[in-house]
């Protein structure tokens, strides 16, 4: 039975989300030893999700990214246990306050709003070099100023988007 895979492409300047191919191996072949799944097949699949492209192959592929990591072996004695939860809860919470969410915000979100940030800011910081000679009548204070309004905006942007 054929297998689906999702290998992670790295992102350039404009990606909104990160790119990615879709990775079809152990297709199944005809009696004419033609695959029996084609790339073709997922055009529909690829405007929907937004991938890169579609690899089909008959043998199998492995994809190091994909596999299933060891869990790292952890011995704890039955009274730290409770200091353990007690610990990750608090850089939960520390992390909701700090990014202004809720805090029963869940770990993917508050990921996801750390990414968004980091784009954000990364986003400022092409814009900043695009003005990397101060215009004509005004200082490089002035400069400065706009970029910090324009990360003061950014922030309340992501406030409202969160709550």
């Amino acid at each position: 039975m054929a297998r689906l895979q999702i290998l992670q492409l790295p992102e350039g300047a404009g990606d909104d989300r990160p790119p990615f191919v879709l990775v079809i191996d152990e297709a199944a072949t005809g009696p004419d030893g033609e695959l029996l799944i084609k790339a073709a097949d997922f055009i529909e699949a690829r405007e929907a999700t937004g991938d890169r492209g579609v690899f089909v192959f008959e043998e199998t592929v492995t994809i190091p990214a994909n596999d299933v990591l060891p869990l790292p072996l952890l011995t704890v004695r039955g009274d730290q246990t409770a200091e353990l939860i007690a610990a990750h809860e608090q850089t939960r919470q520390a992390l909701c306050d700090a990014f202004l969410l809720p805090l029963d915000s869940t770990w993917a979100q508050i990921i996801d709003t750390a990414t968004q940030r980091q784009r954000e800011v990364a986003d400022l910081y092409r814009k900043l070099d695009t003005v990397a000679v101060t215009p004509p009548g005004l200082t490089r204070q002035d400069v400065a100023e706009v970029v910090r309004q324009e990360l003061d905006r950014a922030a309340r942007l992501g406030r409202r988007g969160m709550r």
